[in-house]
């Protein structure tokens, strides 16, 4: 299995933002739009995935094998630097966490 990385962005403060005339609290997304992945109706039927055994904020394991579609590097004429890859996922499977005990045995087990 390979290590997993947690993608949450650290919380900037007024000072690391673009200044403002009033002393507004920046907004914040703990984990960036763009690592969201929706699933339709016939996504979770091929899953084999029945939504009403699930909860809002209940962990989930997913594997998933992507394509690089596209990758972008760019510098600015104020010296910043960016880059960014795009991935197509093209395969992915899913489950809920479940019992640690029974998780621990299925990964043993698996061949």
């Amino acid at each position: 299995m390979m290590k997993l990385c947690d993608m949450a962005r650290p919380k900037q403060t007024v000072k690391e933002t673009a200044p403002t005339t009033e002393n507004i609290e920046p907004y914040y997304e703990k984990y960036p739009y763009g690592l969201r992945i929706n699933l339709n109706q016939d996504d979770l039927a091929k899953l084999g995935i029945d939504i009403s055994s699930y909860k809002v904020d209940e962990d989930m394991s997913l594997q998933c094998e992507a394509t690089v579609i596209g990758i972008r590097q760019n510098q600015t004429s104020d010296g910043n630097e960016d880059c960014s890859m795009e991935l197509q996922i093209t395969k992915m499977g899913m489950k809920g966490m479940g019992n640690f005990g029974d998780s621990f045995d299925e990964a043993v087990n698996e061949k």
